[in-house]
């Protein structure tokens, strides 16, 4: 399933803005609602992240920077 640009450009802004003690999730659905985007947006996105992660065993913050790494620079901007 491929990720919308605008939803990658929100998972990068989360990982680069996230607080010490604040979840991840919680970072992102901030996020989706800055760059007001839809529930099913974030839904679809932390599922994939999710998904990922449980997959090759990893944490949900690596499992997003790999979903985006083809979509951005990894740092918010586009390719």
């Amino acid at each position: 399933m491929e990720i919308k640009k605008e939803v990658a450009t929100a998972i990068a802004a989360a990982l680069k803005n996230r607080r010490k003690d604040e979840t991840f999730e919680r970072t992102l659905g901030k996020q989706i609602r800055k760059k007001r985007l839809s529930f099913s947006d974030y839904v679809e996105a932390i599922s994939m992240i999710r998904e990922r992660a449980r997959a090759g065993g990893m944490s949900l913050e690596e499992a997003a920077f790999l979903l985006i790494s083809d979509k951005t620079d990894g740092k918010g901007g586009e390719k």
